[in-house]
């Protein structure tokens, strides 16, 4: 037999937690330009790269290829926000030394993203409407 009087003084009191924002950390500075929508899938014939912020103002930007299983990742940190265009710097943390420029400029909907990279042709994404499983389905995501 199983008494369950014992259960008449349990008190159960509800508790708040506070969420950070995942996206953007109180360390990551802002600007007084329009923000934009960089995370995320972004894709184009041959390519998909994936956006991500590392919580410390820079970006992430992983590029798979429609086939191979390689990917190349990059980092940046937005120095010149202008109206719809970003300019940044590229980093590589295994060669900090040695850095680029890169422009990103999202159309007026926010569903296009034009990277150009120096003495290279702009590179026109559509924000993704697939995983980037589907677009290559022999990469594996890590």
């Amino acid at each position: 037999m199983v008494s369950l009087a014992a259960c008449d003084n349990i008190k159960i009191e509800k508790m708040e937690v506070q969420e950070e924002n995942p996206i953007r950390p109180n360390n990551v500075p802002s600007y007084d330009a329009p923000k934009y929508h960089l995370y995320g899938g972004w894709i184009e014939d041959e390519s998909y790269i994936l956006i991500q912020s590392d919580g410390d103002g820079n970006y992430i930007m992983n590029k798979i290829s429609k086939k191979g299983k390689e990917k190349m990742v990059s980092y940046f940190k937005v120095t010149e926000p202008v109206e719809n265009k970003l300019t940044a710097v590229i980093f590589n943390e295994e060669e900090p030394n040695r850095t680029s420029f890169l422009t990103l400029e999202l159309n007026e909907e926010k569903t296009e993203l034009t990277i150009k990279k120096p003495n290279e042709k702009p590179v026109i994404y559509k924000q993704a409407e697939i995983d980037p499983e589907e677009f290559n389905p022999n990469f594996v995501w890590n």
